[in-house]
């Protein structure tokens, strides 16, 4: 059995978009949340077919919201206040067990609860729940010991089918979602050719996303348009790839091809209060890449690495004109080295790379786009160790400067994230 629980109490404020004629002009004076998770199981077990685990989890998550808004970018006035509860129950089942010495088979029911419930100010209070649940198996045989096959290495084929539902039985004064039912499937392999050290791997796969609560009804204070007609994505989507393993790298490949059908995205709409946002459903989003990923070790020193590179595309139904959707960029990277000095002291630089995005002018209702950013993150950490002690014995000691040139780097529209920051952290365990 396992129990895992972590929980903060914040106070916090959000930057007004710059792009915006009518910036959000928030503050949260009061946000807390509770996660807690509980699992157990039967563990590996000799049965009458075989071998097999039984395998529970459940999981609790709490939360609660005040959001504080103003009139003018003093931040003094306040003119709507918003406040919130949210609960998550979650509950799993998982079991898997052997078919034959070269075949196993897995299922798994899964089950969750989301209540939402909040209050504006000069309103009634409004509560929303949502239910999901998912049951699915998936089979797995395995091809390396076949007589005559010898040559064919560690080779691996599974199958999968899924089962989803969903539904709002309460979405306040709004319509509620009515039963939804979807399924998912997946097919994929990998192989190992005796004596070699490339793995081939791949893969097809379908799968559904119900939309959630807050893309259903919220408003989020005036600044949404509520629309409880989205339907599900659905996602069909295909990758091939190539694994090494040598001495001192590990090095992973993978070409992938996805279709976002139905996918949600934001749109801008004119209202008598004004241009708001709404969620919508878009026939299709397609988006094509090549993802390398690389780690390792080379005289002491430890790399990783990864590239992403895509096209994506989306368009509208009965409509063959093409769009970029919002944050997604062409390219993206990252590169990190790690480099042992002395007394048990690490020095690590971190570059990170994203290429051009676009993202929803609510103003004119078109999209702009973010150019290409960089950053440059730069830690030292040091372990110590207490002697004498038999708890919390050992120290781990973080100085870390995060966007070292200072740079105005945007990954949303009017959002910077944070200037140059330094940071003193210390853990004892």
């Amino acid at each position: 059995t396992s129990l895992s629980a972590s929980g903060f109490d914040v106070e916090r404020g959000v930057p007004p978009e710059t792009h915006e004629s009518d910036p959000r002009l928030w503050r949260y004076p009061d946000q807390s949340r509770f996660v807690a998770a509980f699992s157990g199981g039967t563990g590996l077990r000799e049965t009458s077919r075989g071998k097999g685990d039984l395998e529970a989890s459940f999981g609790i998550d709490v939360g609660s919201f005040r959001i504080e808004q103003f009139g003018t970018a003093e931040y003094e006035t306040v003119i709507d206040e918003e406040e919130g509860d949210d609960r998550t129950l979650t509950v799993r089942l998982l079991g898997d067990h052997t078919i034959s010495r070269r075949a196993d088979v897995r299922a798994a029911f899964t089950y969750g609860d989301v209540s939402h419930s909040e209050r504006v100010t000069g309103e009634s209070e409004r509560k929303f729940r949502q239910r999901l649940w998912s049951l699915g198996t998936e089979a797995e045989w395995r091809f390396d010991d076949l007589p005559g096959w010898e040559s064919l290495g560690a080779t691996r084929l599974n199958v999968g089918l899924v089962v989803d539902g969903a539904d709002t039985p309460e979405s306040a004064d709004k319509p509620p979602l009515g039963r939804l039912w979807n399924w998912g499937a997946r097919l994929g392999f990998s192989s190992l050719t005796a004596g070699s050290t490339v793995l081939l791997h791949g893969g097809v796969s379908r799968r559904a996303r119900f939309p959630s609560l807050r893309e259903l009804y919220s408003d989020a204070l005036g600044r949404f348009l509520a629309n409880p007609d989205l339907k599900p994505e659905i996602l069909t989507g295909a990758e091939m790839g190539l694994t090494w393993d040598l001495p001192g790298l590990d090095m992973q490949i993978v070409g992938f091809h996805q279709v976002l059908s139905d996918g949600i995205i934001r749109i801008g709409v004119e209202t008598p209060e004004g241009p708001k946002r709404q969620r919508v459903n878009r026939d299709r989003i397609r988006s094509t890449g090549l993802e390398i990923v690389a780690t390792g070790a080379l005289s002491g020193v430890e790399y990783a690495g990864d590239v992403t590179i895509q096209q994506a595309w989306q368009f509208e139904e009965g409509n063959d004109d093409r769009t970029r959707p919002e944050y997604e960029p062409n390219l993206a990277a990252r590169l990190s080295l790690a480099v042992p000095v002395v007394a048990a002291t690490t020095v690590s630089g971190e570059y990170r790379y994203v290429g051009r995005q676009f993202c929803l002018n609510v103003d004119s209702g078109d999209f702009d786009r973010l150019d290409e950013t960089h950053s440059l993150n730069l830690k030292v950490r040091r372990l110590f160790l207490l002697e004498g002690r038999r708890t919390f014995s050992n120290v781990d000691a973080l100085v870390s400067l995060a966007n070292v040139t200072d740079r105005a780097i945007y990954d949303q529209c009017g959002l910077p994230q944070p200037g140059r920051t330094l940071r003193f952290q210390i853990r004892l365990f």
